[in-house]
């Protein structure tokens, strides 16, 4: 039994570390510099109307689009830069439709207003107006990643909007 607290007081001395405890780590006092160069943009808009459109709000048989996204312009080769573009507009896209894979904007709209118009022609009771709008902009950008926020208001008829 009188050997348990010499070999526990042996343990403790063997774990100690005398001497001088004052260690310090460097510390680098600039953060490191970024990598790659950040991208320019402009926000380019699209804002066209079909059908019997006013001025004013009172349209009863227009579909009334309002778009703006970003496209880059530089700040990568001119494959890179076409790429990127051509997947904002997919990621917008993706969420706005659900009919299928719609590659660019000007299809899109070719396809809302071949779907307006074909409602016209089917049912010429129809006194609703439709309304596309989507914003969108680049939220966020380093030299790896690329960030785009995208608002999308639709009403096509029905008791609210989305």
């Amino acid at each position: 039994m009188k050997k348990y607290p010499a070999l526990l007081l042996l343990l403790c001395l063997m774990a100690c570390e005398f001497g001088e405890k004052n260690r310090q780590v460097p510390v680098d006092s600039e953060p490191p510099a970024l990598q790659g160069t950040f991208v320019e943009y402009e926000i380019r808009k699209i804002d066209e109307q079909s059908g019997p459109c006013s001025s004013d709000s009172t349209s009863t048989r227009c579909v009334d689009i309002d778009i703006s996204y970003p496209t880059i312009l530089k700040g990568a080769s001119t494959p890179v830069l076409d790429s990127m573009n051509a997947n904002i507009q997919k990621g917008i896209l993706a969420y706005a439709f659900e009919g299928g894979v719609i590659p660019d904007f000007q299809s899109f709209i070719g396809e809302i207003k071949s779907e307006y118009k074909s409602l016209m022609k089917d049912f010429p009771e129809y006194n609703t107006g439709w309304q596309l709008e989507i914003k969108s902009d680049i939220i966020y950008q380093d030299s790896q990643y690329l960030s785009v926020a995208s608002t999308i208001y639709t009403y096509t008829g029905g008791a609210h909007a989305n």
